[in-house]
């Protein structure tokens, strides 16, 4: 018994000197404070000042994302809180803050250099870290389709390559954002929500392969890629912070706060040095996101992919008439393979039945469903393809000769002057005219599809010599499409605007 209570005594007075010590090693609140005040600090936790109330919080809406319960809204008290949890020791496998925040551990500790943190087991996070073996980033932008409304503006994602080129980059991973809508909810309903903040953001990882066959085959866009000049500890960085993100969500905005808008963000906090969400307090369109890039010297080289609508275009070019008629005949028509390619010489075989099979996928992508006909009739044409050993001789689409983001910019303020005549007289007037977004027919066609018009946040204003100020327009959205007509495809040519317009210019 008194061995016993010997025991209970010693337990009794080392537990309390454990946890002086690690009193001991937490900062003075002056050196917190300093920290806190780091623009750093801020971007790891996704803070910003909002735009209409100016009031300083985070832009993440998961309650797990803080540990101090104001978190949301103080970055000194939310830097206290994880230093604090930091310091604890011997905590299970992946249950310690130094797992649920690799990113933040890993900055604070450079800024408290002094404080000896001690490294808890973090299995999962290791294993996932090891699988994504990023050693480079890339941007990819799928490119705007015009006759896809949800995809007007682009998207942006990002791949984490590894370190061996050799390797298919499809086999890599990507880091995607994007509304988490609820599938059944129609076009209308999407818009409002996406408009208005009623769908939760989500970052996600996947292989690239998947997002590839997405947009580059489900929706026939090209796709620029933006190697990322970045450091090693830069990218490991901005692994760290996705895996503290991937778990939360944030209120997903169609205009601001986008798939393009939050990956800057999350790169904001993979580094010091960069700081580009600054730029875009109202707007963040996915190609102006990329220019920010360019102007902080961050895109080390692009390299462009053709999607394969634009590979099927670009081969019905190289061809005649005869071998494009064919080549439609082959998957319109029931008649047999060989019988259809009879009047062919070798070369012109192989080039119709190459075409067939391109127009062959168009058609199922464009249906969007499965046609038991056409896969039957599309494995007959890969059949005569392989008895065909030789090679259609056609080029690959090459790069557009002006990208994406060296089209003219997508915002506009102008200011008009004239005069009218009418009823009542000879009037001078001047127009301040605005537009948010995007592109006009009209304009400079470089970096944008042409017969593509989406414009939206239209406003103009007119003051005339009589002291007399008139709204003369205010336009949500502009859309207008007059995409050309080709020997395999045939877009229908539409329009939609939404807003106000005072007849004959007020």
């Amino acid at each position: 018994m008194r061995r016993s209570g010997f025991f209970s005594l010693l337990a009794f007075v080392i537990l309390p000197l454990s946890f002086q010590v690690k009193a001991a090693d937490m900062p003075d609140n002056k050196t917190l404070d300093a920290i806190a005040e780091k623009k750093q600090w801020a971007h790891l936790l996704h803070y910003r000042r909002h735009p209409y109330t100016f009031r300083h919080l985070s832009q993440n809406d998961t309650d797990a994302f803080f540990l101090a319960k104001n978190g949301k809204k103080t970055l000194k008290a939310e830097l206290k809180a994880d230093v604090a949890a930091f310091l604890k020791d011997n905590m299970p496998d992946n249950m310690s803050a130094q797992c649920r925040f690799p990113a933040r551990y890993a900055w604070v500790k450079q800024q408290l250099p002094d404080v000896e943190f001690k490294e808890q087991s973090c299995s999962e996070f290791e294993l996932w870290m090891n699988k994504i073996d990023a050693h480079k980033l890339t941007l990819i932008f799928p490119a705007s389709h015009i006759n896809s409304p949800s995809s007007m503006y682009g998207h942006t994602l990002i791949r984490m390559d590894r370190e061996d080129e050799s390797r298919s980059k499809l086999l890599s991973y990507s880091v995607n954002f994007a509304a988490n809508a609820d599938p059944t909810d129609n076009e209308l309903v999407f818009s409002y929500k996406g408009l208005t903040g009623g769908y939760p953001g989500v970052v996600s990882v996947m292989p690239y392969y998947e997002k590839t066959n997405e947009y580059q085959h489900m929706e026939y866009r090209d796709i620029w890629e933006y190697r990322l000049n970045l450091t090693k500890s830069e990218v490991d960085q901005f692994v760290r912070h996705v895996w503290e993100t991937k778990d939360t969500y944030f209120d997903y905005y169609f205009f601001d706060e986008n798939c393009s808008y939050r990956l800057l963000a999350l790169l904001d906090a993979s580094s010091e040095r960069i700081d580009l969400t600054q730029y875009f307090t109202f707007t963040a369109i996915p190609v102006d996101t990329i220019r920010v890039l360019q102007e902080a010297n961050l895109v080390q080289e692009t390299h462009y992919r053709a999607s394969a609508a634009s590979g099927l275009e670009y081969k019905s070019k190289q061809t005649g008439d005869r071998v494009l008629k064919v080549a439609r005949d082959l998957v319109d028509t029931d008649t047999d393979v060989e019988l259809l390619l009879a009047g062919l010489n070798q070369q012109e075989q192989v080039r119709a039945l190459e075409l067939a099979h391109a127009y062959a996928r168009y058609l199922a992508i464009k249906k969007k469903k499965d046609n038991p006909e056409l896969r039957k009739r599309t494995i007959k044409l890969l059949s005569a393809r392989a008895k065909r050993p030789v090679n259609a001789g056609y080029a690959e689409p090459p790069a557009p000769a002006i990208r994406d983001d060296e089209g003219h910019l997508s915002s506009r303020l102008a200011l008009w002057g004239g005069n009218t005549s009418g009823d009542q007289g000879d009037a001078e007037f001047i127009d301040l005219r605005l537009r948010l977004a995007y592109h006009n027919i009209m304009d400079l066609p470089d970096g944008y599809v042409p017969g593509s018009q989406i414009q939206m946040g239209l406003l103009n204003v007119r003051a005339q010599d009589d002291g007399d100020i008139k709204l003369n327009q205010l336009i949500l959205i502009d859309v207008l499409s007059l995409s050309h007509q080709t020997y395999f495809q045939s877009p229908v040519a539409w329009a939609v605007t939404t807003g106000f317009e005072r007849p004959n210019g007020g």
